[in-house]
């Protein structure tokens, strides 16, 4: 099933001064697969690697991820009544080799918020271009769940905790 060719209305960005204001908010994904059934139901897939498949803990944090928020979102404006959902083709990558296909649950509430957040993310980043042009001086997660997070410790990890002098 093809998009129909719709519309989305885009929203400018509002922060005079910027090299973007008044430039468009342009939210990209890409689709890893998509499907329709016997009766028509269109479903996004996103395949993903892990070391082990643990399905409840995987299929809660994509669940509340923002780019699965996106993927719901843009599945219901391109395929309306026929969208049926999103679903995870989760491989793991080590003995035994396991693979699941579940669903992804729908969070309609931060759904419902989505543009709104990624609004005022897209005009903070742009207020920051604006009164911090240097990078150093723009805030720090001050996270460990970021800073040092399941994939390990964020590459500017030494950059963030001494400043330039680090990059020397």
């Amino acid at each position: 099933m093809a998009w129909d060719g719709q519309v989305i209305k885009t929203t400018p960005l509002n922060v005079p001064g910027h090299d973007d204001h008044d430039k468009a908010i342009v939210l990209t994904r890409r689709l890893d697969m998509v499907t329709s059934d016997r009766s028509n139901r269109v479903y996004i897939w996103d395949h993903k690697h892990q070391a082990m498949v643990k399905l409840g803990t995987s299929v809660i944090g994509y669940s509340i991820d923002g780019g699965f928020s996106a993927f719901r979102i843009m599945g219901k404006q391109m395929y309306g009544k026929n969208f049926g959902g999103l679903a995870l083709n989760l491989i793991q990558t080590q003995e035994p080799w396991r693979v699941a296909r579940p669903t992804v649950p729908p969070t309609p509430h931060r759904d419902g918020h989505f543009a709104q957040m990624l609004w005022r993310a897209e005009h903070q980043m742009a207020r920051l271009d604006l009164e911090c042009p240097g990078f150093w001086d723009w805030p720090k997660a001050q996270s460990e769940t970021t800073c040092v997070g399941r994939y390990g410790k964020c590459a500017a990890l030494k950059l963030c905790s001494y400043g330039p002098s680090a990059a020397i």
